[in-house]
């Protein structure tokens, strides 16, 4: 295992709870840890309820 592919396991090992990505352009790295992630896409529409919008609900756009 090279010494960056040992770096990006203890980086990912550390975080807690379920890890999604929406990778950029320096993210190429994490090409071979597809298991680590939930999920990986390039935009996510996330609906967060909110009484004080229209819909009842922001809609927040993710992408890089």
């Amino acid at each position: 295992m090279t010494k960056n592919k040992e770096m990006i396991d203890r980086i990912l090992d550390r975080f807690n709870g379920k890890i999604y990505l929406i990778p950029g352009n320096h993210e190429g790295a994490v090409n071979g840890y597809h298991k680590k992630f939930q999920w990986i896409k390039d935009y996510y529409e996330l609906k967060v309820p909110d009484p004080d919008c229209d819909n009842g609900a922001q809609r927040i756009i993710l992408f890089h």
